[in-house]
């Protein structure tokens, strides 16, 4: 084999011995013509390769980034959780007690006031507890005290489906109905 290859550069240079000088020229130009071709070519190659390479580092870097918003999102919406349990498992208020103490203190009479029926998520063990509330002949700024003070007075306390009408015979007073919902564990209440 050895042998192949010495013999091949022997008859390339005697080929090339032939030739005059200007095909010698010629021929030593169009080598490095294309040495230089192949030199651009790989070099193309190799950039277009780097390139595609920060492309690929540019794209993981903003995924870590979004990544560990995500994280930061998440680790504070844990804590949200976490607080409402806590919230929750420390709610022992009775909601029918609490919203007649309220109007005692505020001098509002209560004309009906019924347990509105809970549901129970049976993954969290949350228990929905609702009330429903008539309140007659009550001014709208005396309401609107009523209702912020018991939205206070606990965090849990959500006022929902307010109506409101005008009575007949006296325009200044509002009979009321809305619902009062708390949220405790199932198995305390």
């Amino acid at each position: 084999m050895m042998h192949k290859i010495s013999g091949m550069i022997d008859l390339v240079t005697m080929t090339f011995e032939r030739l005059s000088s200007r095909e010698r020229t010629l021929v030593a130009f169009g080598g490095l013509a294309l040495l230089l071709f192949v030199t651009v070519m790989i070099m193309a190659s190799v950039n277009s390769s780097l390139g595609n390479l920060e492309e690929n580092i540019e794209i993981l870097n903003d995924n870590y980034v979004m990544i560990d918003k995500l994280r930061s999102r998440y680790d504070e919406a844990k804590k949200q959780v976490e607080n409402a349990n806590s919230k929750i498992a420390n709610n022992k208020t009775n909601l029918t007690a609490s919203i007649g103490g309220l109007a005692t203190e505020q001098a509002i009479e209560i004309a009906q006031i019924n347990q509105a029926g809970g549901k129970t998520d049976k993954k969290t063990g949350i228990l929905e507890e609702s009330v429903k509330v008539e309140i007659r002949r009550v001014t709208l700024p005396s309401l609107i005290v009523f209702l912020e003070t018991l939205e206070k007075r606990n965090d849990l306390f959500y006022v929902g489906d307010l109506s409101m009408r005008r009575r007949y015979d006296n325009k200044e007073q509002l009979d009321v109905s809305f619902k009062v919902t708390t949220f405790k564990l199932a198995n305390e209440s």
